[in-house]
Formats: C-alpha cells, structure tokens, sequence
C-alpha cells in the first residue's frame, strides 16, 4: 500500500516505479475509488465506484471511462 501526500492511498502492484497489474486507488477527498488493471500507472480496465453507490465498469483511457462501458 503507498500513501500519497494529498492523502489518497494505491494499494496493488507496482514495476519501475509505476502501476502495474492488479490495483485500487482511493481518492481521499471524495471517497471514490477505481479498482482494476493498471499499466504504466493508468487505470485500462476497470470499475470507478462512487460514494452514492454508481459505479462505470469498463474501458480507461488517461484514468477516464473510454469507449463501451456500464453504469450501476
């Protein structure tokens, strides 16, 4: 697990210095999170879950929904 200055936590694996494979981030002043595969230290599939209880399950392009996904 790695603690970011501004308080928001990765927890997952890392190669080089950056994301790689299996991780979750948590955004420490919103309560959200993104959990899935990450490459290069960019989130490429995955869920974005809100605190509300939404979440967008699919693609990511620059740690942003990208393409074909859902919403639930």
């Amino acid at each position: 697990m790695f603690t970011y200055l501004n308080k928001d936590v990765y927890s997952g694996w890392f190669q080089f210095g950056q994301k790689q494979g299996k991780g979750t981030y948590i955004f420490n002043d919103t309560g959200m999170r993104i959990q899935g595969e990450w490459e290069n230290s960019n989130v490429t599939y995955g869920e974005w879950i809100f605190p509300n209880g939404k979440v967008y399950k699919g693609a990511f392009k620059n740690n942003k929904p990208d393409g074909s996904g859902i919403v639930y």
